[in-house]
């Protein structure tokens, strides 16, 4: 492989699609990193042994505020949080990382996707007029490669 070229069929960062049921594909600007983690507990002779638990996983989205359709889904389902409202927490949201061809290279179950935040960012008059992203938190109870 050439240095500074991506390799056919290789996944790249800035090709993915992120899907809620019920909502369909949100476009989103920026996904943070998801990083799994199992939780280790520290014994008695100072080493450590598995849980044989994942760690709650936080990570960020952003979105363009002017997508209005978008903006009402994830505005409901972060009041949903807010309030306790069933349904809240979605289950049977995925994320495809694609390749530069847009072909799916591979796929993940987000577990337990919950949107627990969102802030608009600072704005400021006399700005050159950059989009609006707002960021969303969301935690995950864990994440599970699809086939």
């Amino acid at each position: 492989m050439k240095k500074g070229t991506v390799e056919a069929g290789a996944a790249v960062t800035s090709q993915y699609t992120l899907s809620l049921p019920l909502i369909g594909d949100i476009n989103a600007t920026e996904i943070g990193a998801i990083k799994r983690e199992v939780e280790l507990a520290d014994m008695p002779d100072r080493t450590r042994q598995s849980t044989g638990n994942e760690k709650p996983i936080d990570t960020t989205i952003k979105t363009l505020i002017h997508h209005t359709e978008e903006m009402l889904a994830m505005e409901a389902l972060y009041l949903a949080t807010r309030t306790g409202t069933a349904g809240y927490k979605v289950e049977g949201t995925t994320l495809s990382l694609n390749g530069a061809d847009e072909v799916k290279v591979r796929g993940y179950l987000l577990l337990g996707f919950i949107i627990h935040g969102m802030e608009i960012p600072d704005l400021k008059a006399g700005d050159q007029g950059s989009p609006v992203e707002v960021t969303w938190s969301v935690s995950l109870d864990g994440v599970e490669p699809l086939s």
